[in-house]
């Protein structure tokens, strides 16, 4: 269908499954409107998804939009906004909010903080997956069209194997820069958890989001 287009691998949207269920697995990505994404949130929760796992896969489906835009595939992605909090808010950074964080890293000297947020966002990876993934081709390979990333130490790896996503420009300029500066075979992000926590709690208190116990 049109989604292989932009998913290189039927594993990397193990939460296609739900996308295929509610969309189809032949609907054009830019026949999915914003109407369609509200009502794909409440279908996840009866389905018993939790607000993380529902957005990880609107993030997804977010993912494929934006390599279909880089491609000039599809003009515009509908609006995402995600499950809600028990504050009723959305879970999800707005556009802004994502763009803010970003420059908020890099002003303050956290590259590789700021390279990890925007893989974050475009390929739906969690950060610990990122911290695996090595700089060799079998993970990184942007020769391909488009260009990919495999990680092969995923959350459920025992039981899906590894993932492999489309790479959008920014994150494909972003690992041809870590490709460039990492010796052969090591690690591309050497963040350790804690260091990622305390420098996300810093740029928290710079957004004066400290407080807020949903972000």
């Amino acid at each position: 269908g049109q989604w292989n287009a932009f998913i290189s691998a039927s594993s990397r949207l193990t939460a296609g499954g739900s996308q295929f269920a509610i969309f189809g697995p032949d609907l054009p990505l830019s026949d999915i409107k914003t109407a369609m994404l509200d009502d794909f949130v409440p279908a996840m929760i009866l389905k018993g998804n939790r607000p993380a796992t529902i957005n990880r896969k609107l993030r997804a489906l977010s993912t494929a939009m934006t390599v279909a835009i880089d491609r000039d595939g599809l003009c515009r992605k509908p609006m995402f906004l995600g499950s809600r909090g028990p504050s009723g808010r959305s879970k999800l950074f707005s556009p802004e909010e994502k763009s803010l964080i970003i420059t908020r890293a890099r002003e303050t000297g956290q590259n590789m903080l700021a390279d990890m947020i925007v893989l974050y966002i475009d390929t739906g990876y969690r950060f610990n997956e990122l911290r695996s993934c090595l700089n060799d081709e079998a993970h990184i390979n942007l020769n391909l069209d488009p260009p990919t990333m495999t990680i092969y130490k995923t959350k459920n790896w025992e039981k899906v194997g590894p993932r492999t996503g489309p790479l959008t420009q920014r994150c494909v300029e972003i690992l041809r820069d870590r490709v460039a500066t990492t010796p052969k075979g090591a690690k591309m992000f050497t963040l350790s958890r804690r260091q990622m926590h305390h420098r996300w709690n810093v740029i928290r208190k710079d957004l004066e989001r400290a407080e807020d116990p949903e972000r």
